[in-house]
Formats: structure tokens, sequence, C-alpha cells
């Protein structure tokens, strides 16, 4: 099946609301490594970090088949470049719950997969809850400029549905709704398999569920994977 890539014509909307915001981000950056052929990426989704992404990925094109995600989500428009990269290459996605939030706009780069594994996620619940919880999580978008008190944006959220049509997997637009943005709805494995989120709940194979990277964003040799283990906190 031929990949589903938006145009920058169809983005309009996303440059109109570059200030939304599909997520609640931790301090930190968004930071690359690499362990074999999994591409580790950890930290929130900003500004310029679709470019960052092409410039670190294009060198390891065709050697990188797995995308270990880690981030507790960011901006939607660099979601996309990243998501579009993702499909278009053919890539899988992995989220290892024991260790790994992908919420709000990293959902998009879950699903942008083309197979997508939700691995060691069995001690997860549907249901709404906290920041600060591993797994695969959804909530409403946000914009920091909104008037409503937990800066609900309509617009935002849109976006985010539009980006799970796009990518094929429209059913992951009924969960959403079912937390504002100061919170997460978590979803179990079984739920992620019934709606087609996740295609597994396996571990792909090549993946060792390790964090071993040795190459940092940089390009210079670097132990450990920024900040993957690092608690998602809520600012």
């Amino acid at each position: 099946m031929m990949p589903m890539l938006k145009t920058g014509a169809s983005r309009l909307a996303v440059v109109l609301c570059a200030m939304a915001v599909a997520g609640t981000l931790p301090a930190h950056a968004l930071e690359f490594s690499v362990s074999g052929n999994v591409l580790h990426m950890a930290g929130p989704i900003k500004s310029g970090d679709g470019v960052k992404f092409r410039e670190f990925y294009q060198p390891l094109k065709g050697k990188i088949r797995i995308v270990d995600l880690n981030s507790s989500g960011g901006k939607l428009d660099p979601a996309d470049e990243i998501a579009n990269v993702i499909r278009a290459d053919g890539l899988t996605t992995v989220i290892d719950a024991n260790r790994s939030i992908c919420a709000s706009a990293c959902t998009v780069l879950f699903i942008s997969g083309v197979k997508r594994h939700y691995v060691n996620a069995s001690a997860i619940q549907d249901g709404v809850g906290p920041w600060g919880r591993w797994g695969l999580a959804f909530h409403e978008g946000n914009n920091q400029l909104s008037m409503d008190a937990n800066h609900y944006s309509g617009a935002a959220s849109a976006l985010m549905i539009a980006d799970y049509y796009s990518f094929g997997v429209g059913t992951a637009a009924s969960l959403l709704t079912k937390a504002p943005p100061e919170k997460l709805y978590y979803v179990s494995p079984a739920t992620a398999q019934s709606l087609n989120i996740a295609t597994s709940v396996s571990p792909p194979e090549g993946w060792s569920g390790r964090e071993v990277a040795v190459v940092a964003k940089s390009g210079s040799p670097r132990s450990g994977h920024g900040s993957a283990g690092t608690q998602p906190r809520r600012h």
C-alpha cells in the first residue's frame, strides 16, 4: 500500500495554529540515539524537530527498521514531519510500557508506523489518570493561547484526528475526547489492538528492549539514551 503523506497545502491549518500544543511537555529536548537497527526517540516534540530528525535519520536510512518512542507529546507540525518519514520508509514503531510514555502528539508518531508494537503493557488498564505514568495515552488538544482554564483547543484536537485518519487509523479518534488536556486516557493493549492502533503486543523482531544507544544526536559516541529513563513530568 502506498504511504499516505500530507502536502504543505493540506497542512495550512497547522501553520495557522502554530501555537497549538497537543501535549504538556517535559523540560528536556527531543533526543535521538541508535542501537542496532533501532532508532530511539525521547523527549518533547518542539519546533524544528522535524528537521533535526531528518538530519539524524538520513545517514541511517536503510539501516533503521524500528523507531522506539518515549515522548509526552508536543508540537503537531514537527510530529507530522517525523510521522511522514516513518510511514514513507515503512518503519515499525514500538512503545515499551515498562519505561516509556507515548502521549498526545506522540500518538501520531506511533500510528504512523506500518507495524505498531505496544509491548510490556499487560498491567495497563483503560482509564483516565494523571501525567507521570508509562504507556500509550490520549487527550484533547490544547493551545497555550486558549482562554479556557485548561487551554483546551478544538482546533488542535481536530488536527490530531485528521492525522489519525490520514495514516489509516481513524479509530484512534474515539479516544481523543476521553481525557481533558490536563489528564491522560491510558489505553490497555487489548483496546489498542481492537482499534488497530497497535498491530501487535509482542516485541518486533530485532528489538531487544534494551536502551543501548551508541550515537547521540550530535553524532558523537555516547552511552545511555538521553532522557528516555526520565519520569515524564507535566509543566
